[in-house]
């Protein structure tokens, strides 16, 4: 029967196998019946869907592996970022560190009975301080950087978790390896019977001992004070003594801290420098600076007074390279102590000495210099006598320009007006204004002026290199020649304005030949420099030679392109010789340098008038009647009808 085997059971109907995988791998299973359109059932099933819930629970534990894994490296870099800041906060602390040279005043111990009155030992270190304080502010007029001053507890207290240990610690610990800061400490006692002894100990140096009655303590707070500041800052106390009018004290101070320390050390530029800036004689000045800056060839602070010294002899060439060396030097090569503002104080004071070589007067108004004097003998020199005056009045009301500075430039306004009779006078009464600074004292309980070397040795100096020239200059032009003669022999050879004021007196007496020869010598001083052809230029106009005076006044205004005066006298050159078209754009150009002198807008009228333009020319004549004229230079204007 179909359907059933021969012992009665129902056939089993036989299902015809499909093909056998090809591979054991259950993806590729699964892939192998997708592609054939046939989904695996049974056992191929189970296993696909169990590899398939392992490989959802492989992807999310992978992607915890890899965010563990990016926090672990995250955190690494943080470690790595804390520990960087760690030690960049530590290098900048040693940093710090050896640069300190700050001065810590300890608490002073005190005697119980002056405890119970208030004067215990943090009370005596702090007058003690405030000594420290009103000295150094005496002193910070110099280029200096002030050092800190501080009290020994003066710190910010940061712990630096799990030490215990605060920030403030690890810096002074840091300060006393590697920096250079001075402690003082001091004591107050009763060992003599009516009596107090105030002793006084800068680290590493020998103590201040100081006896005194007890009425007398804050006197000796402020000679301990002193003492001890010339110790912990010996080139500061310098500066301190040089700016409150004891330059002779200075220069002793200087000299021995310099001699002490010998060559190698730090401050040795410096205190050499300072030992030849307070030196009264000044050709042993100038032997003593030019060593030290042969032997310290980088430091400004020599350069410039180096340029000062020149400048003071009337060595005008020399002043004028050393100040021109002096800006070239590197901000980086100098001094630590030296403060940026002061570096720039230096770099301002040499141009400002190099304008005034060239007769670039506008240029020395620009400098940025909170001193009236300069500004107002620029000005005087400059051809603009109004401002000159109006700046020496407000610097004598203010106090910022002494009388004597002041009569220096009337001396100066006369001169450049050529009004010769004026110029005898503001000389006569810088002379007296010069007397009378020599009878007063340069500080409370100082001596006159008179008795301290370095002022008398000023007040000679001025007198033989800069008004003695002048001098004899004005006596000369009003026919008191051989006065002239013999006042201009006094003064020096190696003198550039010393010499051209003998080649003016020998001008002034119509002695050519002598006056060519002093103004040759005086151009040897100062080759690159316009001033003593632009005198000799003057001297040429006198006797009628333009051709050669307009040769030196090229020559003038090639070494001092921003000085009017040998403009204006190439344009009176030219209005003699008849090119005054030629004559008027030399007298425009001098105007732009200086448009307040007289005797420039009175020629520049001249030669306007002479090329027929007649308005122009009266409102020249109009503006030098505002201006300072010489009496031949106003009787002229008046002779036009102004």
């Amino acid at each position: 029967m179909a359907g059933v085997t021969d012992d009665g059971t129902p056939r089993r109907r036989r299902v015809r196998a499909g093909p056998a995988p090809t591979t054991p791998d259950p993806i590729e299973i699964a892939m192998e019946a997708e592609a054939s359109g046939a989904a695996p059932v049974g056992v191929a099933q189970e296993v696909l869907r169990k590899q398939s819930t392992l490989l959802s629970r492989q992807s999310t534990l992978t992607g915890w592996q890899i965010a563990s894994e990016r926090a672990a490296f995250a955190l690494r870099i943080l470690t790595i970022a804390v520990g960087l800041t760690a030690v960049l906060g530590l290098a900048l602390m040693a940093w710090s560190a050896s640069r300190d040279e700050s001065i810590v005043v300890q608490p002073f111990s005190a005697p119980p009975t002056y405890a119970q009155r208030g004067l215990d030992g943090r009370v005596l270190a702090q007058l003690f301080t405030d000594q420290i304080v009103a000295i150094r502010a005496q002193s910070a007029q110099g280029f200096f950087a002030q050092p800190s001053l501080r009290g020994a507890t003066d710190e910010i207290r940061i712990e630096i978790p799990q030490t215990g240990v605060s920030l403030g610690e690890v810096q002074r610990l840091l300060t006393v390896w590697l920096g250079r800061q001075k402690e003082i400490s001091g004591t107050l006692s009763e060992e003599t019977p009516g009596l107090v002894t105030l002793t006084v100990r800068v680290e590493g140096h020998p103590a201040v001992r100081l006896e005194g009655r007890p009425s007398e303590l804050d006197a000796l707070i402020g000679q301990a004070a002193e003492r001890s500041f010339a110790i912990a800052d010996p080139l500061q106390w310098v500066l301190a003594l040089r700016l409150t009018g004891r330059p002779d004290e200075a220069l002793a101070h200087a000299g021995a801290y310099a001699r002490a320390i010998g060559r190698d050390h730090t401050d040795s530029g410096v205190a050499h420098t300072f030992w030849a800036a307070d030196e009264p004689d000044p050709y042993v000045r100038l032997r003593r600076i030019q060593e030290t800056v042969r032997t310290n060839p980088t430091l400004m602070t020599a350069h410039l007074t180096l340029a000062r010294t020149y400048s003071r002899l009337g060595q005008e060439g020399a002043a004028f390279e050393t100040a021109q060396a002096t800006l070239a030097l590197r901000d980086r090569d100098q001094p630590r102590r030296y403060s940026g503002s002061g570096l720039q104080q230096m770099r301002a004071e040499s141009v400002q000495l190099m304008a005034t070589l060239r007769g670039d007067y506008a240029a020395v108004l620009d400098v940025p210099l909170a001193d009236l004097a300069p500004r107002a003998l620029a000005a005087a020199r400059g051809h603009d006598g109004l401002n000159a005056a109006r700046w020496a009045s407000s610097g004598q009301d203010d106090g910022s320009i002494v009388p004597v500075a002041a009569a220096i430039v009337a001396v100066f306004r006369a001169n450049a007006m050529r009004d010769w009779p004026a110029l005898a006078v503001a000389l006569d009464a810088h002379a007296t204004a010069r007397a009378d600074w020599l009878a007063a004292s340069a500080g409370p309980g100082q001596p006159p002026r008179s008795q301290v070397a370095y002022y008398r040795a000023l007040a000679a100096s001025e007198a033989e290199r800069v008004t003695g020239p002048l001098r004899a200059i004005a006596m000369a032009r009003v026919g008191r020649v051989e006065e002239a003669r013999a006042v201009a022999a006094e003064t020096p050879l190696d003198c550039g304005p010393c010499l051209r004021a003998r080649a003016e007196v020998e001008a002034a007496a119509r002695n050519w030949t002598a006056a060519d020869r002093w103004y040759a010598k005086a151009a040897v001083l100062g080759p690159q420099l316009p001033l003593t052809d632009t005198e000799w230029a003057e001297s040429l106009l006198a006797r009628g030679d333009t051709r050669a005076a307009i040769i030196k006044l090229k020559s003038a205004a090639e070494n001092g392109p921003r000085y009017a005066d040998p403009l204006e006298l190439w344009g009176e050159a030219l209005l003699a010789q008849g090119d005054t078209r030629a004559a008027v754009r030399k007298f425009d150009a001098a105007a732009k340098l200086a448009p307040r002198w007289g005797r420039l807008h009175l020629k520049w009228g001249e030669a306007l008038a002479k090329l027929g333009k007649t308005n122009e020319a009266r409102v020249k004549w109009r503006a030098a009647a505002t201006m300072d004229l010489s009496p031949a230079d106003r009787a002229a204007l008046k002779a036009h009808g102004v």
